[in-house]
């Protein structure tokens, strides 16, 4: 089973509307550009709104980083999110604000989100 498959109607609609672009982009050699907080809000949509558990969303973002049409921006960074995300408690959000401070230099960053106690970037 797709996870497409498991989508509300509206959901697919959109999915129907993602995967024209997507079908546009590689047609004329383009690349769909996503920021890192598209993909927080999608995440947040997926579990929020519709009921999704972190195992369902993971493949999802997965996919979402290798497929060739999008230019994701700082994708390393939300490569090394999604792992801690994939491992331990914590919002993916969190993860990516965590290994994004570290790449720019900070040696922690502070939260007052007990779930992130574990990852060595808090």
């Amino acid at each position: 089973m797709y996870w497409s498959d498991i989508l509300p109607k509206t959901m697919k609609t959109r999915l129907y509307w993602l995967r024209k672009a997507i079908e546009t982009a590689r047609s004329q050699n383009e690349k769909l550009l996503i920021q890192p907080i598209a993909i927080c809000e999608m995440i947040w949509v997926f579990e929020r709104a519709y009921g999704f558990k972190k195992s369902e969303i993971l493949p999802v973002i997965d996919q979402l980083l290798r497929t060739a049409q999008f230019k994701i921006v700082a994708k390393d960074v939300c490569w090394q999110a999604l792992a801690d995300f994939s491992q331990k408690n914590g919002e993916f959000a969190d993860y990516y604000i965590g290994k994004a401070n570290e790449r720019d230099g900070a040696e922690v960053t502070l939260t007052f989100d007990k779930a992130l106690k574990e990852s060595d970037v808090f």
